[in-house]
């Protein structure tokens, strides 16, 4: 998954013609897996939602209709980041990365609720331990009731800057996938914005 966003902005970068048949093969493979075998492994199951957004990407690229049956079928075995007052698991980079997943979705789904799912997981890492500097609730590997000290780590802190910036962006650039929309790609909008911006996006 981060080799596919690698690619993305390489491709942003370069315009490599490559690239996007490259990426269309690779999608094409994830849609032979069948269910019972796809994103069982505890890691890319958390953080499906990275590969779902690339998807996205691709999609507002070509508009092949076979991407947004991939990105249904992403959505499905992701791990449930819906949960009314839980998370999947409280390993702090997973959230800070993958509670995005559900409003990425809703770009297709339309559904309130999806968007709605991501806020409500925004909310409840911070009601149960905190906001640090920089926005980003408080956990050390885990987040965890009997944490010490509550910092913030390097790695999360990174995936949760990303996160904020990716969710301003789809609402800047107004997708709704399965519509007609401008080849316009997310991540050369996401570059217009300021930190000023993510910053407000995210409270």
């Amino acid at each position: 998954m981060l080799m596919l966003q690698v690619l993305q902005s390489y491709y942003d970068s370069s315009h490599d013609p490559r690239v996007v048949p490259f990426l269309t093969r690779y999608f094409r493979w994830q849609m032979t897996i069948p269910d019972k075998q796809f994103l069982k492994d505890y890691w890319e199951n958390s953080r499906g939602g990275d590969n779902l957004a690339s998807v996205y990407w691709l999609y507002n690229i070509t508009g092949d209709p076979f991407l947004l049956e991939l990105a249904t079928k992403l959505d499905r075995n992701t791990a449930n980041w819906r949960q009314t007052n839980a998370l999947p698991n409280w390993h702090v980079v997973n959230i800070a990365e993958c509670f995005r997943e559900p409003a990425t979705y809703y770009l297709q789904s339309g559904k309130p609720s999806d968007l709605e799912a991501s806020y409500r997981n925004f909310r409840l890492a911070r009601q149960m331990y905190g906001q640090v500097p920089g926005g980003m609730f408080g956990a050390d590997e885990n987040a965890r009731p009997d944490t010490p000290t509550r910092i913030r780590p390097p790695k999360p802190a990174a995936s949760w800057s990303k996160s904020p910036r990716m969710l301003c962006c789809f609402a800047s650039l107004g997708i709704r996938c399965g519509q007609k929309t401008p080849r316009t790609s997310p991540s050369t909008v996401c570059r217009q914005h300021s930190l000023q911006t993510t910053a407000h996006c995210a409270t």
